[in-house]
């Protein structure tokens, strides 16, 4: 293509390409795990609080019927299930995120290979300041 000046996209416009675009996605992510901390807490509250209404409705159990032989074991009950469910959908969230900024990164470096210039970078880039 004569006449037509074409963008070579170097290691420093690459690195300036995802620092712009990561700074867009990346407070999405910490804001997604800090959720999901969030979400497990209230979790793990919960869960300690039916482990503890158990265990005092057991203990009224065997001051009724001395005969019966009980155990509790709090700590393998715990919240081991619902906490790698959340766990895991944030994961699937996280990923399907780091995923588009990739895709992202790669369709603007792609574009600028194929003969974008420096206002069509400012212009692809506009939505991620």
């Amino acid at each position: 293509m004569k006449g037509v000046k074409t963008m070579r996209v170097t290691k420093t416009i690459r690195e300036y390409i995802q620092e712009t675009v990561g700074d867009y996605y990346n407070p999405l992510i910490t804001e997604l795990r800090e959720k999901d901390e969030e979400v497990l807490e209230l979790v793990r509250e919960k869960m300690n609080e039916i482990c503890d209404k158990a265990t005092a409705e057991g203990l009224v159990l065997l001051k009724q019927y001395p005969g019966i032989s009980w155990q509790w074991h709090k700590a393998p009950f715990s919240f081991n299930y619902p906490s790698l469910a959340i766990k895991r959908e944030t994961q699937k969230a996280i990923d399907a995120l780091v995923s588009e900024m990739e895709k992202t990164i790669r369709d603007i470096t792609v574009t600028l290979e194929l003969g974008g210039s420096k206002s069509d970078l400012d212009q692809l880039l506009a939505k991620f300041r």
